[in-house]
């Protein structure tokens, strides 16, 4: 692509002053990581015995972001070069960079500031700068500096100006180091492999990247409205839809490193991360959680976190498979572990879905979300009538008022309904806590008196569980049968504490169905008294129903 010589000479200061910069910043950077002193806890605790050790760790952190900030400068000096004008026509020329913090001196803003968003505007663009006037862009870069044996150098380098389109310039410094052709009147073949070695450096609008390996695609500068995305507050949630390749995940990476320093966060956002880390107790930095689909993409994914500056381990990280597994078995306890929890196990390629579900997941969702709706409601319904109807003086209020919520609960928003059932949560633990207190004082005595007709109860009902471990179940008795020359395996003796546990159970078991107006299965005990010759049917029923 041939240029006119009015932008080849813009495009000429842009090219030098660019290289100059990162040259500049560079030296600036690794001469500020050669000076500056190494701060560690034990020289921080050396200066002052009295600072706390949070405050310590605290500026260790900090000395630690900085020297990291001069580090990613020293190897990524800029990522933009944007110059605006304003009203009055004074122009001011910023770097961008991608670095957490920028050199003010040197014109060095980090992207994650409000004015990074200059780097994302096109020329002709307004802004508003935080002193609150409005500027114009007049020329913009976004630059992917490397370093060569000659010095430093942009590829693929998006340039816009006042006078030209978007082009792309492969090489800046080859730009710069172009043969005239006026120069050289003598060599008309040099003159001739200059003006196409020109012509094939500068290629007319924007050229994205070329994949050379397998991973995300590095995205110094986000465009208009990625960049409008990333920015937004807080609290902001969006869906993000979009064909591969179009920069979502890139997007989220960037709004997620921006919103984790709390350096670049507003007064308001500063309030939310405050409230609600005072609520639960966790750290900022640590108040987030990504899904990816694959393993293999969780590795790129933390290449693109280690690019940006964030922080991402396999806490962070995660695949939903993973997640939702170590979710059933260790926080809702739905899934079987090793050492017993939840009564399920999870058979990854059970065919659990119809091909109708699968080809109508909207309306198969909408059944199964109404279905799950009303079915709760309707125990809680039930619950709460069965305690509203109880006798007990501190009781019945309880369910009358947890059936009033109930009963709001029917065409309303469950998020109120358990707004209003969590604010009865104290009170009925409370009750609960006094109801157990006096359930297990009559227990106790109900074993007391037990001991008082018989001394040796305890020993007998330990002696009767031993043998309910050694009795053969109905399913495997016919296994037992044709291994009965085998040697029986010593079992060991149940203690007192767990035959009175035991006893505590059963009687405990026994009253919730009596409550409920429930049958329960006969215990095993009953199922095996052919068995048990040292107890009598007296003495089983006496004991466990």
């Amino acid at each position: 692509m041939e240029l006119a010589q009015e932008s080849k000479r813009q495009i000429d200061l842009i090219a030098d002053d660019a290289l100059n910069q990162f040259k500049k910043v560079a030296e600036a950077a690794q001469s500020a990581l050669r000076t500056a002193p190494v701060l560690g806890f034990d020289s921080l605790a050396s200066v002052n015995t009295m600072t706390s050790a949070p405050a310590i760790q605290r500026l260790t952190r900090i000395d630690q972001e900085n020297r990291e900030s001069l580090r990613r400068l020293a190897l990524e000096p800029a990522i933009a070069r944007v110059t605006v004008s304003d009203e009055n026509e004074k122009r001011s020329t910023y770097y961008i960079c991608r670095a957490d913090q920028g050199m003010p001196d040197l014109s060095i803003i980090s992207y994650r500031a409000k004015i990074g968003r200059l780097a994302a505007l096109q020329v002709g663009e307004e802004f508003r700068l935080p002193n609150d006037s409005i500027v114009e862009v007049v020329e913009s870069a976004k630059l992917r500096p490397y370093q060569v044996e000659q010095g430093w150098d942009s590829r693929d380098t998006v340039v816009e100006g006042e006078h030209f389109g978007p082009i792309t310039i492969e090489s800046l410094r080859a730009f710069l180091n172009k043969i005239a052709g006026a120069e050289i009147t003598e060599d008309l073949v040099g003159q001739l492999l200059a003006q196409e070695s020109e012509t094939a450096n500068v290629i007319e609008g924007v050229r994205r990247s070329l994949i050379t390996k397998m991973g995300l695609r590095d995205q110094p500068v986000l465009d208009q409205y990625q960049d409008e995305i990333f920015r937004l507050p807080l609290d902001k949630r969006l869906l993000i839809l979009g064909p591969p390749g179009t920069g979502k995940t890139t997007t989220l990476i960037r709004r997620l490193g921006q919103k984790l320093d709390t350096a670049f966060l507003d007064e308001d956002e500063q309030r939310i991360v405050e409230s609600v880390g005072a609520d639960n107790g966790s750290a900022h930095a640590n108040s987030w959680l990504m899904f990816t689909p694959t393993e293999l993409l969780k590795q790129y994914l933390k290449e693109a976190f280690a690019r940006e500056g964030v922080p991402a381990s396999d806490l962070r990280i995660r695949t939903w498979f993973d997640c939702r597994r170590e979710l059933a078995k260790n926080t809702f306890g739905v899934l079987r572990t090793a050492t017993g929890g939840g009564s399920y196990v999870l058979k990854d390629a059970a065919d659990i879905l119809t091909d109708d579900a699968l080809d109508n997941p909207i309306p198969w969702f909408s059944d199964f979300d109404d279905w799950q709706r009303s079915t709760f409601i309707n125990e809680m319904r039930q619950s709460a009538q069965g305690l509203s109807e109880n006798q007990t003086p501190k009781i019945g209020p309880v369910g009358q008022r947890l059936l009033s919520i109930v009963q709001r609960a029917s065409g309303g928003s469950l998020s109120a309904t358990f707004s209003s059932l969590a604010a009865e949560v104290a009170g009925i633990q409370t009750l609960v806590a006094n109801l157990k207190e006096v359930t297990d004082k009559k227990i106790h005595g109900a074993l007391n008196l037990q001991l008082n007709r018989n001394k040796a109860f305890i020993d007998e009902l330990a002696t009767f569980i031993d043998g309910l471990q050694q009795a053969p179940d109905a399913e495997t008795d016919e296994l037992d049968d044709q291994d009965g020359d085998e040697e029986e395996t010593n079992i060991p003796r149940t203690d007192r504490a767990a035959a009175a546990s035991a006893y505590r159970q059963a009687v405990r078991a026994q009253a919730r169905a009596q409550a409920s107006k429930r049958s329960i299965e006969p215990p095993r005990v009953l199922r095996r008294l052919h068995l048990l010759r040292r107890w009598s049917h007296e003495q089983v029923e006496e004991v466990f129903t």
